[in-house]
């Protein structure tokens, strides 16, 4: 039974337009949306979470065999201070950063599906210049399942290069793998996106966010979109906190002064982690900070506007757990992107596994461990196309079952 769960949340402390913190017990915490009565454990975690200020906003959206089961929307969001306070919506946007990789993967398989791109060809006959520095022979699947090696970027890349596409696509085909590729598995936090979306717009003509859009977005009505429209701007909710250390301002060749890194005392693959993101001659920092990024660029305008095809996409919950189900249709019947029944065991087997997909904490510690391949056999049976979305709406006849 394909199970598909996507989950978004704002981890962050509500201030109130002149800076001063708003406590939980000062709002009250709505919840809304819809939860089959099979997953009403879901919905009462939830709601405890939001309770006891685990989250102040939240979205989760659940698939079961391609029908929706959950979709619960709870807290708060602002896109600018003085919106603080404003409630989540059922179609509040947020930045999903790597549920933004699903979304690309499921690109290139269209491709594979329409006999456009060949998953054991070598990237260099779609991409000539991915060639350098030994990486003629590097196969396109080995992108996909993070095996080529390059998790970072090795030439310095200037300032502001994220928002570049041709700078990130140059500074990657230039970059000697850091492992042999194809011998070691390694999450690529960033480079992802730009690896396979490159080797899209080269077969396309495309980039990944208009392919997206184009094929599998409006067919589906599906509201998630890497490369964001400033018409949407006002319904995103904004991000506060970082996800993982920066390196020290005196790292970054700034006066020195606070350090914005707290040691890290924690041992095992974590701690490891935790400490190679705060040395900037480890390939993890580079992978997350070359380029640099500064911290709260990811509610600017120029964040939203890119296209970053690894970390910067926007939706609601429901919309990658549509886009990601087996044999999704769009909700009028029109148009179907499930796969045909001979393929869609391709992108849901393992080609690769590493020790986070059994020890959450090593999960990013891939990358400072990169683990050997293991081929495995296993594979989600397909599913018949069905029209899922949009659910039904709480109240109505249909909510509960």
């Amino acid at each position: 039974m394909p199970f598909c769960v996507q989950t978004q949340s704002v981890f962050s402390v509500l201030e109130s337009a002149d800076g001063s913190r708003i406590g939980r017990a000062d709002l009250a915490v709505p919840i809304d949306g819809y939860c089959d009565t099979r997953f009403s454990r879901v919905r009462e975690i939830f709601t405890r979470r939001m309770e006891d200020g685990c989250e102040v906003g939240a979205a989760i959206a659940f698939t079961l065999n391609g029908d929706p089961v959950v979709d619960l929307w709870g807290g708060y969001y602002a896109d600018t201070p003085e919106q603080n306070g404003r409630e989540w919506q059922r179609e509040t946007l947020v930045n999903v950063y790597s549920t933004t990789k699903g979304m690309t993967a499921l690109c290139a398989h269209r491709l594979v599906e329409q006999g456009r791109l060949d998953l054991d060809a070598r990237v260099a006959e779609y991409w000539p210049e991915f060639a350098q520095a030994g990486k003629a022979e590097v196969p396109v699947r080995w992108l996909l399942s993070h095996q080529v090696g390059l998790p970072a970027i090795r030439p310095d890349m200037p300032k502001g290069s994220f928002y570049d596409w041709q700078a990130m696509c140059e500074g990657i085909a230039e970059s000697e793998p850091w492992w042999p590729p194809g011998s070691k598995h390694g999450y690529h936090p960033v480079t992802f996106g730009h690896l396979v979306g490159e080797v899209i717009r080269r077969i396309d003509g495309l980039s990944v966010g208009q392919l997206f859009r184009e094929d599998i977005a409006e067919p589906l009505e599906a509201d998630f979109h890497i490369g964001l429209a400033e018409e949407h701007d006002a319904r995103v909710s904004r991000m506060i906190g970082g996800l993982v250390p920066r390196r020290s301002k005196a790292a970054q060749g700034q006066e020195a002064g606070v350090d914005e890194t707290e040691a890290v005392q924690d041992s095992g693959p974590m701690g490891d982690f935790m400490r190679d993101m705060t040395d900037p001659k480890t390939m993890v920092e580079r992978a997350f900070n070359n380029p640099w990024l500064e911290a709260g660029a990811v509610n600017t305008r120029d964040w939203r506007a890119a296209e970053i095809p690894a970390a910067n996409g926007h939706g609601t919950a429901r919309s990658p757990a549509a886009a990601r189900s087996t044999g999704c249709a769009s909700s009028k019947g029109s148009r179907s992107i499930a796969l045909a029944p001979s393929r869609p065991r391709a992108p849901t087997r393992p080609s690769a596994r590493c020790p986070c997909a059994t020890d959450r904490a090593s999960c990013f510690a891939a990358i400072s461990r990169p683990s050997r391949p293991t081929r495995t056999l296993s594979a989600i049976p397909a599913q018949a196309a069905r029209s899922a979305w949009p659910i039904p709406t709480p109240g109505s006849a249909s909510a509960s079952r």
